[in-house]
């Protein structure tokens, strides 16, 4: 798929969204943020996903992708991401859905790591899905229920609200849907997949969902998975024989209560799991004190998360203002011939030091605006017309190709050199006589 640009240079468009950003790429598709805008000031933001170009003439994936607009859009609750759109331009399909503001359950495990969410909060999470799922595996209507089978910490969206949202239903199954039910492909992630999975079962059951909840719940109390394998082999063999460490050994902090809750949705035959993904929102509601408050805490926690990534992306820059009132005050006189310039400190980013002078000049010569933030080396009781205070000379005037280089003491750089030159000659002349000797 071609992304149009009417000109060189213009922000690409998907349809009728404005690409902003590049959000990432899955396994048949990416995803991008976007702007869809209307008369009178409307503005929408979405996250845009797409069948990869490369994709893009697989029969196979495309009906993935078209199965996942179609089983999305029926699918309307508060912790399933909404499909907004659903389109095709040039041969490819894109699909636009709401925009979370903040990162993937993933994500967060990673940037907390070593240490974990509170327990309250996992069980909130938990929960949350569990209500997700829930009315995926309850809807009614043409397609009948819905079963996930991807479900994991990166198909978790958590907002800066404290909000959580399942999404991704690329593999998902509708139970009435004969025509994709009878691949014996496995299909999902191996580290969350339930062990029936493995099979490639027909008939996917939903208490397959509730064993992938069972996994990411034990990771998000223990901040490890079930199975600690090297590979995808022996993490098959450890998941089709249910070789698990169990959860009271890695979490002894963890309630016995909490953690029998997670043994059971680990069991290797779905019908000792629970019978359903309502039962295991009433088991968990008694470990969420209040659920008013474990999501205004996972709010905050990604909201602080999410702020200090976006400030590791793109540092503040200091700079010095030379705004038009203060360039006459910077603006060295003219210089005599062969003089060298009084070179002065200012931030221009983490651990850099430019000439104000220089600057100054380049940006007269280029017409270029001035910078509007300000970083200046006034003290606050000198006037605002007063001049920049220079340091005094020394390390801080670089070397220039005309000048010499002084070291303290008044000595010449030659002379260093010199003395290096000697001692070097007289330590090889030593090792010679000395070989010498001994030969």
């Amino acid at each position: 798929m071609r992304v149009r640009s009417e000109r060189k240079g213009a922000p690409e468009q998907i349809g009728p969204f404005v690409v902003v950003r590049r959000l990432g790429a899955g396994g048949m598709a990416e995803a991008f943020e976007a702007i869809r805008r209307g008369p009178g000031g409307f503005e929408q933001r979405v996250c845009l996903k797409r069948v990869l170009p490369a994709y893009a003439a697989d029969a196979e994936l495309v009906r993935l992708f078209l199965r996942e607009a179609r089983l999305s859009a029926v699918l309307s609750h508060r912790n399933i991401t909404r499909v907004l759109d659903f389109g095709e331009q040039e041969g490819c399909h894109y699909l636009a859905l709401e925009l979370v503001d903040g990162m993937d359950l993933r994500a967060l495990m990673k940037a907390l790591a070593p240490d974990r969410l509170p327990l309250d909060v996992a069980a909130f999470v938990a929960m949350e899905m569990a209500e997700g799922l829930h009315h995926a595996h309850t809807r009614a209507g043409s397609t009948g229920p819905v079963v996930h089978r991807d479900v994991s910490p990166a198909n978790t969206l958590l907002s800066i609200e404290g909000d959580v949202k399942l999404t991704d239903f690329g593999i998902s199954k509708a139970l009435n849907d004969a025509a994709l039910t009878c691949s014996n492909l496995v299909r999902g992630n191996i580290w969350y997949m339930a062990p029936e999975q493995l099979d490639g079962q027909r008939h996917p059951d939903p208490r397959g969902d509730l064993y992938s909840l069972g996994v990411v719940l034990y990771e998000l109390i223990a901040g490890r998975r079930p199975y600690h394998r090297s590979n995808d082999i022996s993490m098959m063999r450890a998941l089709a024989e249910g070789l698990r460490v169990p959860l009271a050994e890695v979490a002894p902090h963890a309630p016995a209560a909490l953690v029998a809750i997670v043994d059971r949705l680990l069991q290797q035959s779905p019908e000792q799991r629970y019978p359903s993904a309502a039962h295991v929102v009433e088991a968990l509601a008694p470990h969420v004190t209040s659920a008013a408050s474990a999501r205004r805490d996972l709010g905050e926690i990604v909201c602080a998360h999410v702020r200090a990534r976006t400030s590791m992306e793109e540092p503040e820059l200091l700079t010095l203002d030379l705004t038009p009132e203060h360039v006459s005050a910077v603006d060295p006189p003219p210089l005599a011939s062969g003089a060298r310039p009084r070179w002065q400190r200012y931030a221009l980013g983490p651990g850099a030091w430019q000439s104000a002078d220089r600057a100054a000049h380049q940006r007269r010569r280029e017409n270029r605006p001035l910078p509007k933030q300000v970083e200046t080396l006034r003290t606050p009781e000198a006037p605002v017309d007063a001049p920049l205070p220079r340091p005094a000379d020394s390390a801080l005037e670089p070397p220039n190709e005309n000048s010499e280089v002084r070291l303290p003491g008044g000595s010449s750089l030659w002379w260093v050199t010199l003395v290096l030159a000697t001692t070097t000659a007289l330590g090889l002349a030593t090792g010679a006589v000395w070989a010498f000797l001994s030969g």
